[in-house]
Parts: C-alpha cells; sequence; structure tokens
C-alpha cells in the first residue's frame, strides 16, 4: 500500500474497505501506486448486503435449476421392459439377507422377502425378468423393484423366496441366466 494510504478497517463486518486513487486520471505514465495519495472508499452497508445476496443467489439458482432439469430426465415407465425386453446376462445370483426385511428399495417399496423381487443394476423399475438357474433348470419371474448387486461377477439380487424356488438357501450363490420378459 503506498505511503499516505490510510484505508478504514474498524468495521469490517459491515464495509467493504476499497482503495482508489485520489485522483481518476493518470498522468504522465506512472506506476498505479507510485508516490499518489490514495483514499479508501468502504461499500455501504446495503451494498454489500446486494453483492453478497447476489454472489451467493445465483449458485444457487443454478443448482436448483440442475435438480430440476435432472428430475425430468426422459426414462421407461415402471413395468415396460421396452428396449430391454429379450436382453439375457448370465453370472451369479444372491439373495437378500433377513437383515433388509422392511427396508426401503431403491423404487421406495419395502423390501418383502416372500415376494418375487429382485435388484438388477441397470434394468428400470417394475422390469419382469425370468431367472433360470443353470444348474438344474428351475425358472422363476421377477419384478425388479432395487438396485444392486454391486459384487463383480454377480447380475442379480434375489429375493429370498424367488432365491428358494430355483435353488437351494445354504448354497447362498447361484449361476444363472436372466432374460428381460416384460
Amino acid at each position: 500500500m503506498a505511503s499516505g494510504a490510510k484505508p478504514f478497517y474498524s468495521d469490517l463486518a459491515n464495509h467493504s474497505p476499497i482503495i482508489v486513487p485520489k485522483h481518476s486520471k493518470r498522468s504522465g505514465g506512472d506506476p498505479p501506486l507510485s508516490g499518489r495519495r490514495y483514499r479508501v472508499h468502504c461499500k455501504k452497508p446495503d451494498e454489500l448486503e446486494m453483492y453478497s445476496m447476489h454472489v451467493t443467489v445465483k449458485p444457487l439458482v443454478a443448482l436448483l435449476l440442475l435438480a430440476v432439469m435432472s428430475g425430468c430426465s426422459i426414462a421407461p415407465k415402471p413395468g415396460s421392459g421396452g428396449q430391454w425386453v429379450g436382453h439375457t446376462e448370465a453370472g451369479q445370483a444372491s439373495y437378500y439377507a433377513d437383515k433388509f426385511q422392511n427396508r426401503q428399495t431403491a423404487s421406495g417399496e419395502l423390501y418383502k422377502a416372500g415376494r418375487k423381487t429382485a435388484a438388477h443394476r441397470t434394468l428400470p423399475f417394475g422390469s419382469k425378468v425370468k431367472v433360470t438357474n443353470v444348474r438344474n433348470g428351475r425358472s422363476v419371474v421377477v419384478r425388479i423393484n432395487d438396485r444392486g448387486p454391486f459384487v463383480r461377477g454377480r447380475v442379480i439380487d434375489l429375493s429370498r423366496s424367488s432365491f428358494a424356488r430355483i435353488g437351494d438357501i445354504s448354497a447362498g450363490l447361484l449361476k444363472v441366466r436372466i432374460e428381460v420378459v416384460r
């Protein structure tokens, strides 16, 4: 800061000091702080509040707009396999542990071990999937209502009753083939 410049710092919470040259026109190509006298102008509290509100509201509006736009994305309606009908995958199937009984799934429903439901990473909620045990040929049709499994090699998490229809619960994992039927 140049000599002679005396900023007013007594009330920084309400004022924002701005150092400006005493004379607005430069003469003779002097560097900005070369021996000139400077004075401090403080913004008025109401100007500062409007400035800070403008700075904080703008990003919030942008964030809100982004959230609204992402909520309006085009997604298949529940129960419509659409482009997925006929899609097949092979891998391992697991089943939900008992501790998940009555907990909310990604679709908002409560998990019930007795219902024929399942979790898949990408299939639309409401899709009907035929799950076939490749060892014994037994199959079950389940409805996708959750996301998962997030373990490498696993393609679907079945409800306990669905898993029991096609294999032995004590096995824990089954080799399966899945096909979207609706």
